[in-house]
């Protein structure tokens, strides 16, 4: 069984979320799903890999006791992020 309600994520299945750019806007977005513990795992990832990591870590450490959601930083293939020719 598997339900999301107000209270968070119950049930058998696991729910990952994964931000893409931790600027302001992502780092938010990421910090309201663990506050709300709207998933099981999130994963923060940008261009800049130390800004991904402080994101991550900074969530972490203002609400350890608020959900049991896990928090960290992912990277991108390098494949997807070199600029391609036109």
């Amino acid at each position: 069984m598997y339900r999301i309600s107000q209270v968070g994520v119950s049930g058998d299945q696991a729910v990952k979320v994964g931000v893409v750019g931790t600027g302001m806007v992502g780092s938010s977005a990421a910090y309201a799903v663990v506050l709300l513990a709207a998933a099981s795992e999130v994963v923060l990832v940008d261009v800049n890999e130390k800004l991904a990591h402080a994101q991550a870590e900074d969530i972490l450490h203002a609400g350890p006791f608020l959900s049991p959601t896990r928090v960290s930083a992912g990277h991108y293939d390098q494949r997807f992020c070199e600029r391609r020719p036109e």
